[in-house]
């Protein structure tokens, strides 16, 4: 179990923090980007903005990535995006993936 909790704003709140029988929600995007950064696979002083994509079995096979993955887009044209996943830059095409941003 985690000690604290990243917010959707960027804030960190600690689990002594929070009272018993509050309700808080946490947003599956930032769950992936605080494992991420803490797996040190995303450094968040990057430039680009971090994004989690959902790639197609067929793509994420063909590029050699999961089918879901947490990076940031360092570029982005009308048809694609240029995306750091771990230390490997990778062109997406927006047609075939969902981005979450």
């Amino acid at each position: 179990m985690s000690d604290a909790f990243l917010k959707k704003d960027g804030t960190i709140v600690a689990l002594k923090d929070i009272k018993k029988g509050e309700t808080i929600k946490i947003d599956l995007k930032d769950l992936y980007v605080a494992r991420e950064i803490q797996s040190g696979q995303l450094k968040p002083e990057e430039e680009g903005e971090t994004a989690v994509v959902k790639l197609p079995e067929w793509l994420a096979t063909n590029k050699g990535l999961s089918s879901e993955v947490v990076g940031i887009i360092k570029k982005e044209t009308k048809k694609a995006i240029l995306m750091k996943v771990g230390n490997e830059e990778v062109w997406l095409p927006k047609s075939a993936i969902d981005i979450e941003i």
